[in-house]
């Protein structure tokens, strides 16, 4: 059986407290309630805590500290805020604050089977929330794991990316590439084909070709340097990687 999620009830009315706690339990929730905002916030210093259910009015402090407090924390938690008050104004002074829902208490308590809804959903909006966050950073380690061996490749590498423009621009080099040039990186990424250090009238179009996609892969020769001065035959290789990069 999956884990039941574990709400924070922030209530300073005991007999509404026990109506909320009771309805939440109905709907699944492991529920812990709690009188004041300070009691609230020494709660969650422990943690294990899924979503918080905070009264606007609270005996200690502000709803608007509490949830600073909780935006402050590394692991932010989605908060609903339960208040009598039924004014737009006053419900998107609580979501700029922070707040990931507001739901309005009323008498009869016909709110309870909102609440209830909202919690689910809040919690699944913030399970999603934090996948893509997991999945972004896996994404951006990937890129850096790539970067850190694409720059040790001991050969000369430069990678270009056509834009929708038409044109070719420089998006890395590797170590290598850099020392062939005798510069710094930051000098030539960034830098148009056509402005780029090496010009041939025939790697340069190839070079044009491969990104288009017209050309998987291009081999040519390259002489690079002053003539009769450190000139290099360099073997020249172009390959598309997809994505308009070459």
């Amino acid at each position: 059986m999956a884990d039941r999620h574990r709400i924070l009830v922030v209530q300073s009315d005991p007999s509404i407290a026990r109506r909320q706690c009771k309805a939440m339990e109905a709907g699944g929730f492991l529920v812990e309630w709690t009188e004041t905002g300070q009691a609230a916030l020494r709660r969650l210093q422990i943690g294990g805590i899924d979503l918080v259910l905070l009264n606007h009015h609270l005996p200690d402090m502000s709803s608007t500290d509490v949830i600073a407090w909780i935006m402050s924390r590394t692991e932010t938690l989605p908060i609903i805020i339960m208040g009598t008050t039924d004014t737009e104004p006053f419900a998107i002074e609580m979501l700029k604050s922070g707040a990931t829902d507001y739901v309005v208490i009323d008498s009869a308590d016909r709110y309870l089977g909102i609440l209830v809804r909202v919690a689910h959903m809040s919690i699944r909006q913030h399970s999603l929330l934090g996948e893509n966050h997991r999945l972004h950073h896996q994404t951006e380690l990937g890129r850096q794991a790539f970067r850190d061996l694409f720059r040790a490749i001991t050969e000369p590498c430069f990678l270009f990316r056509g834009s929708r423009d038409g044109g070719v621009m420089l998006i890395e080099v590797n170590n290598a590439g850099v020392d062939l040039f005798d510069g710094q990186r930051d000098a030539l990424i960034d830098t148009p084909l056509l402005l780029f250090p090496i010009q041939d009238a025939e790697v340069v179009p190839a070079i044009y070709r491969t990104v288009e996609g017209e050309l998987p892969r291009w081999e040519g020769r390259l002489l690079y340097g002053s003539e009769g001065v450190d000139e290099r035959l360099l073997l020249v290789n172009c390959v598309s990687l997809g994505d308009s990069t070459a």
